[in-house]
């Protein structure tokens, strides 16, 4: 079992079962049990299924139902064999290694492509929580967006052209280490909002290091406004200025 990093639902390995021994391993998501009673969150999990279910693509996590049990939503999706981007920086911060310029620039590439797809459907989909815990990175090589649970369409937005879906405290939502500025300042967004974040999860690949992150919410936040941001071949010299410039 393992909760999403926000707390919001839980994720358990499952098995599908079928005729003549057919089986089928998938990950069974369910909305955290302290949260099941609210209507907001139980909204932004149906929401985050049907989104989800209508994206078809080599590089974004498969959605395959939406079910209700006892009360309680779960969504039933692909299990990738391998580990998030933030694990895998993590083993690498830890064997005191960075990725290097030309898998880094792969897994960007990747996860471009998914995105594009999503940006290119009817509705234009924002994933909005694009973050390190959001990329899963397979043992066969493949790379996958995962997590539209704060996503949205263009389309849904209200009378100032902002999008609806808000956090109850008025925070800004999404993982606060990748956020775009728009986010921070809860403005309108398209699909700029995502391609920041993904140069904040590139640079960080190139470089090892955390763009943004701060030890306090206020400082990371600030720090998305206001702070300046050095090409990485500055802290990673063997970045080719051709990556820097794609980056910057």
């Amino acid at each position: 079992v393992r909760d999403n990093g926000a707390g919001f639902d839980m994720a358990y390995i499952g098995k599908l079962f079928g005729p003549g021994g057919f089986e089928k391993q998938l990950v069974i998501k369910q909305i955290h049990p302290d949260l099941a009673e609210h209507q907001h969150f139980v909204d932004m999990f149906v929401a985050e299924a049907k989104t989800a279910v209508s994206l078809t693509h080599a590089n974004i996590v498969a959605v395959y139902e939406l079910g209700l049990v006892d009360s309680t939503y779960f969504i039933a999706m692909e299990l990738v064999d391998g580990v998030t981007r933030a694990e895998l920086l993590a083993a690498a911060r830890k064997a005191r290694r960075t990725l290097g310029p030309a898998l880094s620039g792969h897994v960007c590439a990747e996860i471009l492509k998914g995105l594009d797809y999503a940006h290119r459907r009817p509705g234009k989909v924002v994933h909005r929580d694009l973050s390190s815990r959001n990329v899963m990175l397979s043992r066969a090589g493949e790379v996958k967006v995962l997590d539209f649970g704060l996503a949205a369409t263009v389309d849904s937005v209200d009378e100032r052209g902002t999008l609806v879906a808000r956090a109850e405290t008025g925070r800004p939502i999404g993982s606060f280490p990748y956020l775009s500025p728009e986010q921070v300042e809860r403005k309108s967004l398209d699909a700029r909002s995502d391609l920041f974040s993904c140069g904040i999860l590139f640079w960080e690949l190139l470089t090892g290091a955390s763009l943004f992150r701060r030890d306090h919410d206020y400082d990371t936040l600030a720090a998305i406004l206001s702070a300046p941001i050095v090409a990485p071949s500055t802290i990673a010299p063997a970045v080719p200025a051709a990556l820097d410039e794609i980056c910057m």
